[in-house]
């Protein structure tokens, strides 16, 4: 039987929900349970979750979610033990009707919330979404509300105008490209400087559309916090190459040819999976490590292991602000290295937190690997330390929060 505009809202008996004395946004996003869950769709909840304990907050938040199971969503979201009173859940159509359904539940939503700005968490694909999205701006136009897109994508600048760099890139133009030319948004909410500068220089944003930059991020810092340390070195992404996880790998492999009895007390984890991972395993097992580097797959919750270790490594030649591994594990008071590329001083200040190394090439982040190796043990739990207490006092909730708020202030307000 098919249901026409399926959605429910949640908690409707809790006063704060509807709260006609401010003027309600909305965020949008997908999450299909059933699929690999990655970096926004875990901080786009939680960002939910912390404005709605916001008592100051100017604005009356829902998450609309469009999702392939609404029953396992739910359970989801019960276990991130994120509040389901403010959801308003559109499950997907997949049938000869989809557009009709599609159009029909945007507007039902549009109508009964007037909503005064959406915010689009994500893109997944123009065949999922697009036409989505397309609905939603036509909606968004009649009502004269914003809709504003969150840049979560680092290298699209140099998707577009590098080319060749790397094979996905192919597929990076087409998608957006797609996006930016069919739809017009009022504004981008975006991490990257880069991409302010980009919109200046591309012909698909001549209409001139508001770009906010952020400065900070945040995490869970209760789930993520210092435990016992052990002298557990980490890395936490793809075993791709552009993530250069064999950074790791040689480290040790050098550091054991060096200082042997020392590094009988350290151990290295690559947490992660991807085409390089039996190419990591056999360099492993060549050299005769297995006892002291392993490669961690399948773990959901990483917690366990970044709230133990030490030190957090990454690889990455292009930007790592805002990682949420890096921030997960700054919380968990590991001192950070990193290469100095994009706006990665954001989260690693020099010598304070962390290392930031030369970004030409792997044998800095080695070498910055070994520095923090050799260092008096107190050093190396002061650079934990910091690292913790950034994410205590600069990426906090309450910083990211107000940054959207000027966004929304100056869209709507």
């Amino acid at each position: 039987m098919i249901q026409l505009g399926l959605f429910r809202i949640f908690g409707m008996a809790h006063s704060h929900v509807m709260d006609s004395s401010k003027q309600k946004v909305a965020l949008l996003h997908v999450i299909n349970p059933d699929k690999t869950l990655r970096g926004p769709d875990f901080f786009f909840a939680l960002f939910y979750k912390e404005y709605l304990k916001y008592e100051a907050s100017k604005y009356d938040l829902y998450f609309v979610l469009k999702t392939n199971s609404k029953t396992k969503l739910i359970q989801l979201f019960e276990e991130w033990k994120i509040p389901t009173e403010k959801l308003i859940i559109l499950e997907n159509h997949n049938n000869r009707l989809k557009g009709i359904l599609e159009w029909w539940d945007f507007f039902k939503v549009a109508r009964k919330w007037r909503f005064a700005a959406w915010l689009v968490c994500t893109f997944r694909s123009p065949e999922e979404q697009l036409f989505q999205l397309s609905t939603l701006r036509g909606l968004t136009k009649m009502q004269g509300s914003k809709m504003i897109f969150a840049i979560t994508y680092a290298l699209l600048p140099q998707a577009f105008e590098e080319r060749t760099k790397y094979g996905f890139y192919e597929r990076d133009r087409w998608k957006y490209g797609i996006l930016f030319k069919k739809i017009q948004f009022d504004a981008f909410y975006s991490w990257y400087q880069n991409f302010e500068e980009w919109t200046h220089r591309s012909p698909m944003f001549s209409y001139g559309p508001y770009v906010q930059v952020l400065q900070s991020r945040f995490c869970d810092i209760e789930k993520f916090k210092p435990s016992e340390k052990k002298k557990w070195i980490v890395f936490a992404s793809a075993l791709e190459s552009y993530k250069h996880p064999m950074t790791l790998v040689n480290a040790a492999i050098q550091l054991h040819a060096e200082h042997p009895q020392l590094m009988k007390e350290w151990k290295f984890y690559l947490i992660g999976n991807g085409t390089m991972k039996d190419e990591i395993i056999q360099k492993i097992q060549d050299h005769q490590l297995e006892n002291f580097v392993e490669v961690v797959t399948g773990v959901r919750d990483i917690s366990p292991i970044i709230n133990q270790s030490m030190c957090f490594v990454s690889g990455q030649e292009e930007e790592n602000f805002p990682s949420l591994a890096m921030n997960e594990c700054m919380a968990a008071g590991n001192a950070i290295i990193a290469r100095n590329v994009g706006r990665t001083h954001l989260f690693v200040h020099h010598e304070k937190n962390g290392f930031l190394v030369d970004p030409a090439g792997e044998r800095a982040v080695e070498e910055g690997i070994k520095r923090f190796v050799l260092m008096d043990s107190q050093e190396q739990q002061a650079l934990g330390a910091y690292s913790r207490w950034m994410c205590e006092n600069i990426h906090t909730p309450l910083h990211f929060i107000q940054q959207t708020e000027e966004l929304w202030d100056k869209m709507i307000g």
